[in-house]
């Protein structure tokens, strides 16, 4: 009988164990950015034309789905994106030394920002470098498959940073 009744309390607290863990899970994965006003500023040191446009969209993007709002000013969080490098280089070749594919890194870095009576007070600072690779079957789907790489980029980064906006009180 005196084994019976640990058992239930071990299931007991089996249960309880789990349900804390399902329930700070579901406090997480809850939008604490519901409402927030967040700016998001992209600096293009690159000579890609419209990376700039092409981050700034899909970070926008990402934030007004969950419940955020993008504006230009009187924002409570800032994001700045600052995209130093782009890298291409050769994966593959065929028979002929033409390259089949390519990687794309592009390196960028990321300061988001608390603003709090017009003071900026810097709250994360983080490096990204992501690396892709696109295949070449011509002049015109190699930059076809370019674009395409750094728009998985963009919402790659986009996503991590996002992932670090709602730890934030």
């Amino acid at each position: 009988m005196g084994a019976k009744k640990v058992g239930k309390y071990y299931c007991l607290i089996i249960i309880l164990f789990f349900w804390g863990c399902i329930s700070s899970i579901k406090s997480i994965d809850e939008n604490n950015l519901k409402d927030r006003l967040i700016r998001v500023e992209v600096n293009n040191h690159t000579y890609e034309v419209g990376i700039s446009h092409i981050f700034k969209a899909i970070m926008e993007d990402i934030l007004i789905k969950r419940g955020a709002t993008a504006v230009e000013f009187d924002e409570q969080f800032k994001i700045q994106i600052n995209i130093s490098d782009i890298k291409t280089k050769p994966l593959t070749f065929d028979k002929k030394d033409i390259a089949n594919s390519y990687s794309l890194t592009i390196i960028s870095y990321i300061r988001i920002y608390s603003i709090n009576n017009n003071e900026e007070k810097l709250i994360k600072e983080f490096r990204l470098s992501p690396v892709y690779s696109y295949p070449v079957k011509g002049l015109t789907d190699a930059e076809i498959e370019r674009q395409l790489a750094i728009q998985k980029a963009a919402f790659e980064i986009s996503a991590i940073i996002y992932d670090y906006l709602i730890m934030l009180p």
